[in-house]
């Protein structure tokens, strides 16, 4: 029984890697415009808490190309961060170990040129920033729930504690900022990536409920201000970036369907004020304010909007009874828009109520005139919104007026200007002509000039030869003449009987010398000979 059993266990972690696998092949797709599927996350997240962890999950994310395909690393460091959020508490310690592998991701993805790949850059900044946030803050869980590190940690903290968590918490902000700036800037709808963006918004909103529940926390506790003023100057200078993410947030109606986006008001809020020992222990019972609000829009169901993290269910000053709600300082201003309250009343009935049973006539009588009221807050948000979208319309439609007549007036600037380069050109088109037409005349001027001293150098040269072959030819002759003489005196001196002679020479010298004689001949007469042939050859 006990190997079956083990055998059966071990089938079904097989089967269940086997499903993770399929889950994430399915859900990093190298295709931007194919959305990944909320069973697939949700089949992925559940998995961590089957394994207890995050390493098998981990292993079959790093077995796709994430180096080579951009998009499919983008849809992963999704899944990566729902994980953190929504996974098992061991998936942080898990990625932590692993942030060696995303550094390098991160280098590699820094300097490419494209679209996605700085997505990813900024959006590996962030995982790595929040793996690192988490291993250093043990007590804030993955979805930076502050009730539960008000009820569990904050006790146990001390000054200096708190100080370097808000510290860190500002800095994860800071790298959830950048990539939600770069998602958000581009006005191209993509699924995908607003997906991703209305995550990090909600992300973006828990820090800052965080910071400045700590920050107020500090100044109650600490006397000494220089210790809290460089947490609170580093906070207003991430203050007007909110504002203007959430607003820019805002202003896209798909995020709004997905979330409640929060408006902050631009105005920061001030910590060290008379009445500071007043505010509550929570700053989310000042911060999460829903202005214009009718009792009867507050009748949701809990367990939906339990899922909606800027709903009334987190508001501590709502205790589900509409008539004892107490509005807190107008911090924050939030609207929630009318597709996010649709869907925060997706499983109650018709009268906005759960089903219940022995209603009495007044009580359903009641519920119906809520239900109406409802529909008609909801139809004059949305008539509000319209008014909105339709103002920023004007504004945009009246700068791109502004632009296409600057563009106009520079278009005819520039046709002016090459107006004038059209004639400047044909002028000096003229002028290149009459350069070319006298640079030809020299040309041919020139050329006249050389022929002619080429002629002269020619006559010249034939007069020279002429002389030097006269003259050598004359040396020739004057030569053979010298050796017709010589010859003729030593031939007189040979027949003379009178001319002793060289007494002591023999009849082998007498040969000897008649051979050197003959030899001088025959090469006088080749010598005469070449002349001739050459003189017939050149002339």
């Amino acid at each position: 029984m006990a190997d079956s059993r083990l055998i059966s266990n071990v089938k079904s972690k097989v089967k269940g890697i086997d499903k993770i696998e399929k889950y994430i092949v399915k859900a990093t797709k190298n295709k931007i415009t194919v959305p990944q599927k909320l069973k697939h996350i949700q089949g992925i997240v559940s998995h961590s808490w089957y394994h207890q962890g995050g390493s098998v999950i981990f292993g079959e994310i790093f077995k796709r190309p994430l180096a080579e395909k951009e998009v499919t690393l983008f849809k992963a460091l999704i899944i990566i961060h729902r994980l953190t959020k929504d996974g098992h508490d061991q998936v942080l310690v898990d990625g932590y170990l692993r942030s060696s592998f995303f550094s390098n991701l991160r280098s590699a993805y820094r300097s490419s040129p494209t679209e996605y790949g700085q997505f990813n850059a900024s959006m590996l900044n962030f995982i790595i920033a929040k793996f690192k946030y988490h291993h250093d803050n043990i007590s804030i869980t993955g979805n930076i729930s502050l009730e539960k590190f008000t009820s569990n940690a904050w006790p146990k903290f001390s000054g200096e504690q708190a100080i370097q968590t808000c510290a860190d918490t500002m800095v994860l902000q800071k790298a959830c900022l950048t990539i939600c700036k770069r998602l958000i800037s581009e006005k191209i709808f993509v699924e995908v990536k607003f997906n991703c963006a209305a995550e990090l918004i909600t992300e973006s909103y828990s820090l800052y409920i965080l910071t400045i529940w700590i920050i107020r926390q500090l100044v109650l506790q600490i006397k000494d201000r220089s210790r809290i003023q460089p947490l609170i100057d580093t906070f207003y200078e991430q203050y007007p970036q909110l504002v203007k993410l959430y607003a820019t947030a805002n202003g896209v109606y798909y995020i709004k369907s997905l979330i409640g986006v929060p408006l902050l008001p631009n105005e920061v809020p001030e910590f060290f004020e008379d009445s500071i020992e007043e505010l509550p222990d929570k700053i989310e019972e000042e911060v999460i304010v829903k202005p214009k609000k009718k009792k009867h829009a507050r009748k949701k169901s809990r367990s939906n909007d339990s899922m909606n993290p800027f709903s009334d269910v987190n508001n501590p000053f709502f205790n589900g009874n509409a008539s004892a709600y107490q509005a807190p300082p107008p911090t924050l201003v939030f609207q929630q828009s009318p597709a996010a309250a649709n869907l925060n009343v997706i499983g109650q009935n018709i009268f906005g109520n759960s089903p219940r049973t022995n209603r009495k006539a007044h009580d359903l009588f009641n519920d119906l005139l809520s239900s109406t009221q409802i529909q008609e807050d909801s139809e004059s948000s949305e008539e509000e919104i319209d008014n909105d979208a339709i103002m920023r319309l004007r504004e945009r439609i009246a700068e791109l007026e502004k632009n296409i007549t600057g563009l106009r007036s520079t278009l005819g600037n520039l046709e002016e200007q090459n107006r004038d380069l059209n004639a400047n050109l044909k002028n000096r088109e003229g002028g290149l002509s009459n350069v070319r037409q006298n640079m030809q005349s020299k040309l041919e001027e020139q050329k006249v000039q050389f022929l002619e001293a080429n002629s002269h150098l020619k006559s010249h040269l034939t007069t020279v030869m002429n002389r030097y072959e006269q003259e050598k030819l004359n040396l020739l002759e004057d030569q053979i003449a010298f050796s017709q003489r010589s010859l003729s005196s030593h031939l007189l001196k040979f027949d003379d009987p009178n001319y002793a002679g060289n007494r002591y020479a023999t009849g082998s010298d007498i040969i000897e010398c008649a051979d050197s004689l003959s030899e001088r001949f025959k090469k006088m007469i080749l010598s005469l000979q070449q002349e001739v042939l050459f003189h017939c050859l050149y002339y």
